[in-house]
């Protein structure tokens, strides 16, 4: 059994962690019953992943808040990512936005709840404060208990829900929103 002694980092996405995406979105897909089962069964084309992800990578913005980062286990095994998107005041995704929510990603089970998740969302946060940004945000549904009891455990708090905003395998689950300020 692994340890929480274990080194967590995060790392700028890159060439060799496109296989690694590959297949989560492919194979390892249980993680998806969490994150946004809704988004489950949405067509998904590795080539053009990949050919994205490499575009991203070649023309990035160093100076920027980088859309995604890769959490590593020990320096050596790639365990998933942190991310952050942007939204607007009604709590709403929009590239304009002017709210940073992030988001986290363990596809395999063997690496969840074990405390990797919450080490790299407080360094993910570091990152995001560093950025200029006072309040972060954290959205989930209601029946991702995991990501509530990890964002809880972090310091964040609910301030919004949108009631039965979700219905996932017949049953109705509430939109949550949470946040964190520095």
């Amino acid at each position: 059994m692994m340890n929480n002694e274990h080194n967590i980092e995060l790392r700028l996405f890159n060439e060799r962690d496109v296989e690694d995406a590959i297949y989560w979105f492919t194979k390892e897909i249980e993680w998806m019953d969490w994150d946004a089962p809704w988004e489950k069964d949405d067509p998904f084309d590795a080539n053009q992943y990949k050919a994205n992800k490499l575009k991203q990578i070649e023309t990035r913005n160093m100076y920027q808040l980088q859309p995604r980062m890769e959490i590593y286990l020990d320096g050596i095994t790639h365990i998933g990512w942190v991310s952050h998107y942007l939204m607007n005041d009604n709590f709403e995704y929009d590239v304009e936005g002017k709210h940073v929510a992030i988001g986290l990603v363990i596809p395999e089970v063997k690496y969840r709840n074990l405390g990797f998740g919450s080490k790299a969302i407080q360094l993910y946060l570091d990152l995001v404060w560093s950025h200029g940004y006072q309040k972060v945000y954290l959205q989930t549904w209601s029946g991702n208990t995991p990501m509530i009891h990890t964002a809880i455990k972090i310091g964040f708090y609910e301030i919004n829900r949108f009631k039965d905003f979700r219905i996932i395998y017949g049953q109705k689950y509430d939109a949550l929103t949470f946040v964190i300020e520095k």
